[in-house]
């Protein structure tokens, strides 16, 4: 099962991924931040960084398509919500998961709400009472389990609402603001506690409250539940066992404040779910798996981004710092370490090392000009600067320490330049194939939906198909309409009777009204094409734009002989395909093998079903057949009328009077009393008239009747 949870990665998202993942559910977590080295889950999940409010989301639901969805909100462990940023975009939050969930048909949405949705007081509530709530976060739970109640009516979600009393977590940390992390932060940093006595909490653990959503994700005959414990402790109580565990050199500061209870009754999920908390405050709270030592993790200074400056600005700050070396060298002239060390040396490699090789060239101009400047050689021709040695090697040195060092950082700042293209390009190339692999697992969530569920896949075929292994042709026919309904995506099939006899064919059943081509009874004479390709058993496909022809037509035939034929009065262009047609010309010859099978099985068993040498059915088989018709005429396939024959003979001969005046597609029975009916096929009451007419001209009564 696959299992969405939007909130924080704090202590109560860890412990259900491993109560999740433990019953081999998969668990995909929606939060800002992923969890710390402290909470994170023993077991395997699924992190994704998303807002719950964020259009993104649409993609992950699509390529999850989750089964449970969990929202608990980015502040649900908080103990007071207060008005900001998070608590202003919850409801908006909120009512973008209910719209993705009900889109993608999750099959359960659970929503995380708070006990103090209920009235202040020292009445035990029960999941029937009125909500009256008087914080900030109860008005908002009780806003969104509104919502929820919405979507579970108009849109029949599959929904449950979990009613929560006091969580506390495993540890404590300064992201959670639980009850007891607001206790012992307290106590870390101020020394002190303020406790209201008239405060009333009750304690509901992390892994009670994991179970009861663990249990609500499967059958819950209830919508809401409360959540809770019998455990009820003043909020002093509470800071007093702390205290004592924690061993700590605080204060506890108690004063009467005013009184505030949201006490429940926690029976009906106990009774249904089965739920029972097991946890204990007093007893949990020194267990090992508790850690209360508080430690405020420094912060990370964040790193400064350099911003590249423009070559003239940078040139002006090489003269600057040439400027302030030229003046070092002035003004400690006489000092014994620039005698010794070459200032303007260290100028020029400075700049190199931090400005790359132009700007060592520009030092290199001018410390050799401050250099000549200095020995007062300004009245010396070029020719005398050249051929002194010491000048030579002084502007070798320069050189030589400028390009150097300057070409071998501009190399490494290549080389990482380069790197970072590379980590660019890699990057985005990850993107596109991230993108692409999302693509494909919609894709291939698709072609696995097609396989299981599509109309045309084996399975669903072999579903909808086995409703045609009945052993009455005229069941076969009916759900042969079905069939080819379901299958062909159209809802204007018709089942005509053949006559070898004659070129009429009868109307026995249609989907529709608007599924009756050129009326109940049909001359073939009349479509000569259509005629020709049944007559050679093959499938007649009718023009799209000519209203005198079907689109398509396909006979049954049963030893050599057609004896029904199937009609799809329209159908859409799109699917008039070769797979289709393919897939309507099997349909026939399953529907052909029906037949078959039903004519030779009632060839076996005539005996028992017919009255000697005659067509008359016995009163088990009539009866049989008029519940056959009952049905058809509840789906508006084929109507149909009983006429009693009033016969003093034996009805034998009645039979062979009136056999004459019926239509092939009538049949006759008999009740438990012998008297004799006419099951007319396909005749309303108004039409039933006529027949009686032509009856009585043959010296016949006859009556209808209503069965």
């Amino acid at each position: 099962m696959k299992v969405i949870y939007l909130g924080t990665c704090n202590s109560l998202a860890s412990k259900l991924v491993d109560r999740l993942v433990k019953e081999e559910d998969q668990v995909y977590i929606i939060a800002k931040q992923d969890f710390d080295k402290y909470t994170k889950p023993a077991l395997h999940y699924k992190w994704y960084k998303y807002n719950s409010n964020d259009i993104g989301l649409k993609k992950i639901f699509s390529s999850i398509s989750p089964d449970v969805v969990i929202f608990a909100g980015d502040i649900f462990l908080k103990e007071t919500w207060q008005y900001c940023t998070d608590t202003n975009e919850y409801l908006s939050r909120l009512l973008n998961i209910l719209n993705l969930s009900s889109i993608h048909n999750v099959n359960k949405f659970i929503y995380l709400s708070t006990n103090e949705v209920y009235s202040v007081g020292n009445l035990t509530h029960k999941e029937t009472d009125l909500k009256h709530p008087t914080t900030y976060k109860g008005e908002l739970c009780s806003i969104g389990e509104e919502l929820v109640m919405g979507f579970h009516e108009k849109h029949q979600m599959n929904a449950v609402i979990l009613r929560l009393e006091n969580i506390y977590g495993t540890h404590v940390m300064e992201e959670e603001q639980d009850f007891v992390s607001n206790i012992v932060k307290d106590y870390y940093r101020k020394g002190i506690y303020k406790a209201n006595k008239n405060k009333i909490l009750y304690p509901i653990h992390i892994k009670d409250c994991v179970e009861a959503i663990y249990r609500a994700k499967d059958y819950t005959p209830s919508f809401i539940y409360n959540v809770g414990c019998s455990d009820a402790l003043s909020e002093y109580q509470v800071a007093v066992i702390l205290k004592e565990t924690l061993k700590i050199n605080a204060k506890i500061e108690p004063y009467e404040g005013e009184i505030i209870s949201y006490a429940m009754n926690a029976d009906k999920i106990k009774s249904e779910l089965e739920w029972v908390g097991y946890h204990r405050f007093s007893s949990v709270i020194s267990q090992s798996d508790m850690n209360l030592t508080y430690q405020q993790e420094p912060e990370i200074p964040k790193i400064r981004r350099i911003i590249p400056k423009k070559p003239i600005l940078i040139s002006l700050e090489n003269i600057i710092v040439f400027i302030l070396f030229a003046l070092i060298t002035m003004l400690f002239s006489n000092h014994s370490f620039l005698k010794t060390m070459d200032v303007m040396t260290i100028y020029i490699i400075l700049i190199a090392l931090l400005l790359g090789v132009r700007q060592s060239m520009l030092s290199v101009i001018l410390s050799f000009g401050f250099y000549l400047g200095q020995h007062g050689i300004a009245g010396w021709n070029i020719l005398n600067v050249l051929t002194n040695i010491d000048f030579i090697m002084t502007l070798a040195r320069y050189i030589f320490m400028g390009i150097a060092v300057g070409y071998a950082v501009d190399h490494y700042r290549t080389m990482l330049q380069e790197k970072d293209t590379e980590y660019e390009y890699l990057r985005k190339e990850y993107q596109e194939i991230r993108e692409i692999n999302e693509d494909n697992i919609l894709i291939k969530r698709e072609y696995e939906k097609r396989i299981l569920t599509y109309k045309t896949s084996l399975p669903k075929l072999y579903s909808i198909i086995s409703r045609l292994t009945v052993l009455e042709p005229e069941t076969i026919f009916a759900e042969a309409i079905d069939v080819i309904k379901d299958i062909m995506d159209t809802d204007t099939v018709a089942v005509y009777l053949g006559n070898e006899k004659s070129s009429y064919i009868r109307l026995i059943a249609s989907s529709k009204p608007d599924a009756v081509f050129k009326g109940k009874s049909i001359n073939l004479k009349e479509y000569p094409a259509m005629r020709d390709k049944i007559n050679s058993n093959e499938l007649f496909i009718g023009s799209q734009w000519d209203d005198q022809e079907p689109s398509l037509a396909a006979p049954i035939f049963h030893e050599g002989k057609c004896i029904a034929i199937i009609i799809i009065n329209k159908m859409k262009f799109k699917s008039l395909n070769l797979y289709q047609l393919n897939l309507f010309r099997t349909l026939t010859v399953l529907i052909s093998s029906s037949i078959a099978k039903a004519k030779e099985y009632e060839a076996a068993v005539r005996s028992s079903q017919y009255i000697d040498e005659t067509e008359i059915l016995n009163a088990k088989e009539f009866e049989k057949l008029i519940k056959i018709k009952q049905e058809g005429k509840k789906k508006g396939i084929a109507d149909y009328s009983i006429i009693k024959l009033k016969a003093e003979e034996d009805i034998k001969d009645t039979y062979y009077k009136v056999v004459n005046s019926t239509r092939n597609t009538d049949f006759f029975g008999v009740n438990e009393k012998r008297e004799l009916f006419v099951l007319l096929n396909n005749t309303s009451f108004d039409e039933v008239g006529y027949v009686l007419e032509r009856l009585r001209q043959n010296d016949i009564e006859a009556e209808i009747i209503n069965l």
